[in-house]
């Protein structure tokens, strides 16, 4: 009996040692990753990458060489890496750091996203204009795949758009991420109560526990249309073709194969590929047929302490799901407006 407390008590020890040392293990992570935050407000949050120009030469050239800055807008919007303030960062150390005596002399949008969040589309558009009327250059997008919703949003900021024949262009529309359902029926038939607690008028506007009163849903309404009108207002403004009066009784959100967007008005050119576009962009940049020029991105740096705090579902608690349809994948639910398009 003795052997057998003497075996428990030593297995004890064993797992409380272990479970110490996995707890040192994370406050050493969260101390790391604590550094790393407050050093990574002062450096760059960027690493700059050197891309193939028009006929794919890649090389690292001069400081004195002209640069074409590339933004990738590559996913849904306002997850990942594509969001309002990542875009924002990369143009803000375009002129920082080793890019801060060399001359930008154009922006090219490499567009393949579905849309996404209608805050992050609308300020990546307005990011981008300013930068582009703030330093006098060119912006021109190109778009392989798909540019819907918030993704022609965004793409309305470039002077030119060009797309491949394959690429789905279009999608002038808003629509709130989840559904709203109304349960108290089947509550009742059930005989559950629910008790909900809030405070201050219209807080509870759509609690799905009791019957809906008529007219509570008008400040969502509201905030649908004003999302929808400004997503209209700004396309025909940088888009002549495509009136308000069209936008709105004909084309609708509808979508488009590149070719048809080109004759709509939405893209300038629906039969183009990527050494057409860039060169296109290299010329409007005032940059001579013979003259050397960089290519470069801006690509967010990942330390792998931080990614595996940040990621890892052992140290977070957190599995993430997401649902891939074709090459995009759909976000998750979120109660938000959104500039998106997505078969239901």
């Amino acid at each position: 009996m003795q052997e057998i407390h003497s075996t428990f008590f030593h297995s004890l020890i064993q797992i409380a040692g272990l479970m110490l040392g996995f707890a040192a293990m994370l406050f050493f992570f969260s101390f790391l990753s604590s550094l790393m935050n407050r050093s990574s407000r002062l450096k760059s949050q960027n690493s700059m990458a050197i891309l193939p120009d028009a006929e794919g030469n890649k090389q690292f050239l001069p400081k004195s060489a002209p640069i074409i800055l590339q933004l990738n807008l590559k996913g849904v919007i306002g997850k990942e890496s594509l969001t309002a303030e990542e875009i924002e960062t990369q143009l803000i150390e375009s002129k920082q750091g080793n890019l801060k005596e060399r001359k930008i002399r154009g922006i090219f949008l490499n567009i393949d996203s579905p849309g996404g969040s209608a805050i992050d589309s609308d300020t990546i558009y307005r990011r981008i204009k300013a930068y582009k009327e703030k330093y006098s250059i060119p912006v021109y997008a190109y778009v392989d795949g798909t540019c819907a919703s918030g993704g022609i949003f965004a793409a309305c900021a470039a002077d030119k758009i060009y797309a491949t024949p394959s690429s789905i262009i279009g999608s002038v529309g808003v629509m709130w991420m989840l559904p709203f359902f109304n349960v108290h029926k089947v509550l009742e038939k059930w005989e559950i109560g629910v008790k909900t607690f809030s405070q201050g008028k219209h807080k509870d506007h759509l609690n799905p526990f009791r019957p809906w009163h008529k007219g509570e849903d008008a400040d969502l309404k509201n905030l649908l249309s004003h999302a929808y009108h400004r997503f209209v207002s700004i396309v025909s403004k940088e888009r002549p073709k495509l009136t308000e009066e069209k936008l709105i009784h004909e084309i609708g959100a509808q979508i488009y194969s590149a070719p048809d967007a080109a004759d709509l008005g939405f893209i300038d050119e629906g039969q183009s590929d990527f050494s057409i576009a860039l060169s296109a962009l290299v010329a409007a940049s005032g940059i001579s047929k013979d003259e050397p020029y960089q290519v470069i991105t801006l690509k967010k740096k990942k330390p792998w302490f931080k990614e595996l705090m940040t990621r890892s579902p052992l140290l977070t608690g957190k599995i993430e799901h997401e649902l891939r349809i074709g090459a995009q994948p759909i976000p998750s639910p979120k109660s938000e407006l959104a500039y998106i398009f997505y078969l239901q």
